[in-house]
């Protein structure tokens, strides 16, 4: 399995994110998430999954997806997807993460894009306005 982390950290901030990012996800594959941890990302997930419902973007995707696999399936899925959602525990999401992730960071590899800008440059010079 994979866990997709995107961040866009400044050069100097790269490594610190990925040290970090490591961390979190060997303590996630070994002890799993808090309850704390777990209802502050559910609940925000489960609200855009429900929001999403209302875009165009979202009934595109499952126009599509109803093309690729039954029908029948994909349409009960849709009924009962906030439902589902809304039902996942702590335990269950601990017990995938645990299954698919590597209980050290060997597994992980990461690509990070570094976001560079004018004002960070050493070469940028700053003017004072008055």
């Amino acid at each position: 399995g994979y866990v997709v982390v995107a961040l866009s950290p400044s050069l100097e901030h790269a490594e610190r994110c990925q040290v970090e990012t490591k961390r979190i996800l060997e303590r996630f594959a070994t002890t799993g998430a808090t309850e704390s941890e777990f209802s502050e990302g559910h609940r925000p997930y489960v609200e855009s999954v429900r929001e999403s419902l209302h875009s165009n973007d979202f009934w595109a995707r499952q126009l599509s997806a109803v093309t690729l696999q039954d029908p029948k399936t994909t349409l009960w899925n849709l009924e009962h997807m906030v439902e589902n959602y809304e039902q996942i525990t702590r335990e269950e999401i601990n017990e995938l993460a645990q299954s698919i992730l590597p209980p050290d960071s060997a597994g992980v590899t990461f690509a990070i894009g570094v976001t560079t800008s004018p004002e960070s440059s050493p070469d940028h010079e700053t003017e004072e306005r008055e």
